[in-house]
């Protein structure tokens, strides 16, 4: 058994396709008795809108499923398999997620966007988000190419390093997936950050040794030179563990 997502949408196929294997109201039901029915799936949910059908199954086999759907709509499945698609296990439960947060919506202002304390919003709540075209304002150009230009900032509060790697792992995951897509980075500010941040650490470590040289050059005493080579990590490690406790950062 794996989970599979099963479907046409409208980026995948033309209206007609779509109202073609599109289910009525009083169908749905009907529809999933008999796929649960037919042993082709365990497990089923249905979702078909104007602009996509998709089938939610725990199946063995994805090629029965196909057949299934073909022939509950009498479509002949060669005719219909160039506009399927087939997305398994986590793809799956990724594309599940995009529908249900509107990021895959055909309706622009169905996208939801993260809120502080966990809330979300839809754009189409704050804002007119419309398909349409505007004067040209900017231009980028890379080795005598045009390109399109983008810049990414961190909200207030927030890890510039974090949201820098995270980014990165983003972008290379959609060059993965759409081989066309390039991205080159021109600038950030983020390799200053990190230089800054092993500089001040490398600055600790030299400060705390040269304490201890001096407590004993000065002192003459073992004892003395050990407990503030002992004090000088144990004053500094607890503070930043406190302060890490109570949501403090050096940003």
């Amino acid at each position: 058994m794996q989970l599979l997502t099963l479907g046409v949408n409208h980026h995948t196929a033309p209206l007609a396709i779509r109202e073609q294997v599109a289910f009525g109201p009083e169908k749905l039901e009907l529809a999933l008795r008999e796929l649960i029915h037919s042993q082709r799936a365990s497990e089923a949910a249905i979702l078909s809108t104007c602009n996509r059908t998709e089938l939610y199954v725990n199946t063995p086999s994805p090629e029965d499923v196909m057949q299934w759907l073909a022939d509950f709509h009498h479509i002949d499945r060669r005719e219909l398999a160039p506009y399927l698609y087939a997305l398994p296990r986590e793809k799956a439960a990724q594309h599940a997620f995009r529908v249900a947060a509107g990021l895959d919506s055909m309706v622009l202002g169905e996208t939801q966007i993260s809120l502080r304390g966990g809330r979300r919003i839809r754009l189409s709540d704050i804002a007119e988000v419309k398909d349409s075209f505007a004067e040209q304002r900017n231009y980028a150009k890379m080795d005598g190419r045009q390109v399109v230009s983008i810049s990414m900032e961190k909200s207030k509060g927030s890890s510039d390093v974090t949201v820098y790697d995270e980014s990165m792992k983003v972008l290379a995951q959609i060059e993965k997936e759409n081989p066309k897509i390039k991205f080159t980075q021109l600038f950030t500010s983020v390799d200053y950050t990190k230089q800054q941040y092993h500089s001040a650490v490398a600055a600790m470590v030299e400060g705390a040794v040269l304490a201890v040289i001096v407590v004993f050059l000065f002192l003459r005493d073992w004892r003395a030179t050990v407990i503030s080579a002992m004090a000088i990590p144990l004053s500094a490690i607890p503070a930043f563990w406190f302060m890490d406790l109570l949501g403090f950062s050096l940003n």
